[in-house]
């Protein structure tokens, strides 16, 4: 067999939870391969991981430098091998892999919090969805873009809204629709009851309906729980800190249901936590002059083959479901 050249590569960037981990001595076991990316177990269940410059920023994860390619299926690196901070590396493949830390950079994620009226909100919300809808890939939950119109009328109140939710016995949007497809069907439904009782403070309803979406569709992160992911941040973005007992309903609904991956990801953005791409369409939609709102949803559209659509359907409808009266 002819034994493979070592592999170097180097950091670009980690943020500020992948670099409390790979500290000097850290080590823990591979979880998953792939061809552009590692995941890294800690002894403490967390997950690290180490992307391509495709990839981008988000939490708990090293950008590496552009390269000619990290390919790390042909690398050598297998699940269950050891890794190690060794002398500001990042060693892998019984040392066959090193990653240079020492000049990486820190990607600060900076929460966008909304400083645009509510209507004008609600404008580029529409217009977001808009732009996302076309890019939708097959498979996915993109089809319920066009559904998102969830209580964003003017003046309306948060019991208002609660008692409209209620009522609410249709597909999003309030037009009726019978999805052919089951993936569309169950998720549209469990998504409105996922809205009422995240809007009636119920914890056991939200775990209820989170439980239904959780797992639901292909993929490292099923369909599901990238919409769970997007709407704890579009709920804690356009209307402040969350409810803890929601969001840890919400976590705990995944538990055991969906990939570690996925898992992970969810719990991140119930601490408000999310990748950058997606923290670009937030502040796009929520703050500034919304000009770059266009180009940030693009970008969020095409990641994955279907988690950045499935991630913006859950983001818009995290912002839409919080009433004015409530948003700061």
């Amino acid at each position: 067999m002819v034994a493979r050249p070592p592999l170097a590569l180097a950091a670009a960037t980690w943020d500020p939870l992948a670099r409390a981990v790979l500290d000097e001595g850290a080590r823990g076991t591979v979880h998953s391969v792939f061809e552009q990316a590692v995941n890294l177990s800690v002894p403490d269940g967390r997950l690290i991981g180490v992307v391509g410059p495709a990839a981008g920023n988000g939490p708990a994860t090293v950008v590496l430098r552009p390269s000619a390619a990290p390919p790390f299926l042909a690398s050598g690196i297998d699940v269950g091998q050891v890794w190690a901070v060794d002398s500001q590396c990042l060693v892998l493949a019984v040392r066959r892999v090193s990653i240079d830390l020492a000049d990486v950079r820190l990607w600060p994620a900076t929460p966008t919090r909304r400083s645009v009226p509510i209507e004008e909100a609600a404008r580029r919300l529409r217009r977001g969805r808009d732009l996302a809808a076309p890019a939708a890939p097959s498979g996915g939950l993109g089809p319920l873009l066009v559904a998102v119109e969830w209580h964003l009328a003017d003046g309306e109140t948060s019991s208002e809204g609660t008692e409209r939710t209620r009522r609410h016995s249709r597909a999003p949007g309030g037009a009726a629709k019978s999805w052919a497809d089951p993936l569309l069907a169950r998720a549209s439904a469990a998504a409105r009851d996922l809205v009422a009782a995240w809007r009636a403070s119920d914890p056991t309803g939200v775990g209820g309906a989170a439980t239904l979406l959780s797992g639901l569709g292909p993929g490292l992160t099923p369909s599901g729980d990238d919409l769970l992911a997007g709407f704890l941040i579009g709920i804690e973005r356009a209307g402040g800190p969350v409810f803890r007992p929601l969001a840890d309903a919400v976590v705990a609904a995944t538990t055991g249901r969906t990939t570690d991956v996925a898992v992970a990801r969810v719990a991140h953005a119930a601490n408000g936590l999310i990748e950058e791409r997606m923290e670009a369409v937030v502040a796009a939609i929520l703050s500034g002059d919304g000009r770059d709102l266009d180009a940030a949803v693009a970008r969020a559209a095409t990641w994955g083959h279907t988690s950045g659509v499935d991630t913006l359907v859950g983001l818009f409808l995290g912002i839409a479901t919080v009433p004015p009266d409530l948003a700061p």
